[in-house]
């Protein structure tokens, strides 16, 4: 005989509130990674986990879908900038920017682009 318990995140965290115990919220993702090619999904994965180390909001785009599709899920998630990934900015160490809003992009280093988000963010790569 054994006895078991489960409860989902959702409503552990709706009974924390009910009990006026002080819950954080989740900040918003500031950036969703992109990937063009099988290295760079492994890259992008990298690099999304590097960003939530660094308390910067990022997540993995999911699935295996286009960059098109990777940009719609961006938008859709009202997530402001996409962060590209492909086997040419792997070769060169960089990381183009996307501003969701303005649909301007840039090129960045990719070790320039990860000080600059913890920068921004207050947190510390």
């Amino acid at each position: 005989p054994g006895i078991g318990f489960a409860t989902g995140l959702e409503r552990l965290t709706l009974n924390l509130k009910r009990h006026e115990v002080p819950v954080p919220d989740e900040p918003s993702p500031r950036y969703l990674v992109a990937n063009v090619g099988d290295d760079a999904r492994i890259a992008a994965l990298e690099l999304s986990v590097r960003l939530r180390r660094a308390g910067v909001g990022a997540i993995l785009s999911s699935g295996t879908r286009g960059l098109r599709g990777q940009m719609r899920q961006a938008n859709a998630l009202n997530i402001p900038f996409t962060l590209i990934l492909g086997d040419d900015e792997i070769e060169k160490g960089e990381v183009v920017v996307r501003n969701m809003e303005t649909s301007e992009q840039e090129s960045k280093p990719l070790a320039e682009f990860l000080e600059e988000a913890a920068k921004s963010s207050g947190g510390d790569t």
